[in-house]
């Protein structure tokens, strides 16, 4: 009885392990499959093995995510309705997925990057309200501003803030206002140098 119930667990360990590396052989044909159609930009093929990539190997690869917010992009600027209303819901959570998944790229934090990209994308996508669209710029701004900077998500960021002291925010004091002025100026400055 005894080696039966060895035999038993060492089988289920063994079949674990064949499903493990079965569904990781699925998720780097997949992988493979929308890579491939994402670099010739046919986004609608590349959808479906990406998706089934993303849900099922989500750290697998940054490509998943460099590919992936091309593919949703393309979904809410050529799809039907529905489809554009789903892929401006989906962004959002791919955002999330991609700072969590992938924080540091080639030992580079891209935090900042990434949350920023979500903030610029819920301004794009009118999906949120000026003050979630500014916390969001601003939480990559807090977190990571080595690599916060695009120059647009920058403007943006201040924009947002602006626009809320324009609304007569009484979070936004024009004292505030300048000192946010100065704040991302010197962001600016910094990434000049930085290029030139």
């Amino acid at each position: 009885m005894k080696n039966y119930v060895q035999l038993l667990v060492t089988l289920l360990i063994l079949g674990s392990g064949h499903m493990t590396a079965q569904d990781n052989q699925q998720c780097l044909q997949n992988l493979s499959i929308f890579a491939e159609n994402a670099k010739v930009k046919n986004y609608t093929a590349a959808y479906e093995p990406w998706l089934a990539v993303k849900t099922e190997c989500p750290s697998l690869n940054v490509a998943i995510y460099s590919y992936g917010e091309r593919i949703l992009k393309d979904r809410i600027k050529n799809g039907s309705d529905e489809v554009k209303a789903s892929a401006k819901e989906d962004i959002l959570v791919f955002y999330d997925q991609w700072a969590t998944n992938f924080p540091v790229y080639k030992k580079k934090s891209q935090l900042g990057d990434v949350i920023s990209k979500k903030a610029q994308a819920m301004l794009d996508y009118q999906l949120g309200d000026l003050k979630t669209v500014y916390n969001t710029f601003d939480e990559a701004f807090t977190k990571d501003p080595s690599s916060f900077s695009n120059p647009k998500h920058l403007y943006n960021y201040f924009k947002t803030f602006y626009d809320r002291y324009k609304q007569n925010d009484p979070e936004v004091t024009t004292e505030l206002l300048f000192n946010k002025y100065e704040e991302i100026s010197e962001k600016f400055e910094a990434e000049s140098v930085a290029l030139a």
